[in-house]
């Protein structure tokens, strides 16, 4: 195998050409490292240990799907995760089969607007949910989702407003970290 691994889920805007990850093919150690490298690109400048809470002033998107993701966020840090994780499962299912949020959705889950998914804000957010929802479950689709969102994000990474920069890096910390115990307790040696 080439050592010269490229990691190709954030190689271009994944909004645009979006990502299937069907028969990905095994790479190995490489892979993670690229994997790494590429994330290194999203940060900036050291965050804090936590993903910071999330507050509306500190938000600029006012679109639906953000204040779903709101609730979520805030819910999951208050323990009431329940119906919380239910609205985040839906968005997962969404995001998993369009690999993009949209601004609104329907009651039945379908975008009201099929061109408005590139509010940054929403998958940072949604990043931020995922995160906190799989520190509370331990359950991998949000894992999944988050790598998959962090993909998008560092596609798109020369868009991100500065003002989500830091939470965007500090998510990137969490994504390590919950890869690193994953990878130990499964006790795969890196």
């Amino acid at each position: 195998m080439n050592d010269q691994v490229t990691y190709e889920y954030s190689s271009c805007d994944r909004l645009e050409q979006r990502n299937t990850y069907f028969y990905s093919r095994f790479q190995g150690h490489p892979f993670l490292a690229a994997w790494r490298e590429s994330r290194e690109l999203l940060q900036r400048s050291t965050p804090g240990d936590l993903v910071p809470r999330v507050e509306d002033d500190q938000l600029p998107s006012e679109t639906a799907t953000g204040g779903k993701l709101i609730g979520v966020v805030r819910d999951i840090e208050e323990g009431r995760a329940s119906e919380a994780l239910q609205t985040l499962d839906k968005l997962v299912q969404r995001f998993e089969v369009t690999k993009r949020l949209h601004a609104a959705y329907t009651s039945a889950w379908r975008p009201e607007n099929q061109d408005d998914y590139r509010d940054l804000a929403n998958y940072v957010l949604f990043a931020e949910a995922l995160h906190l929802a799989y520190s509370t479950t331990l359950h991998l689709p949000y894992l999944n989702a988050l790598l998959k969102c962090l993909d998008t994000l560092t596609s798109v990474r020369h868009e991100v407003p500065a003002a989500l920069l830091e939470r965007l890096s500090a998510l990137v910390l969490h994504e390590r970290q919950h890869v690193a115990a994953l990878a130990e307790k499964l006790g795969v040696v890196e």
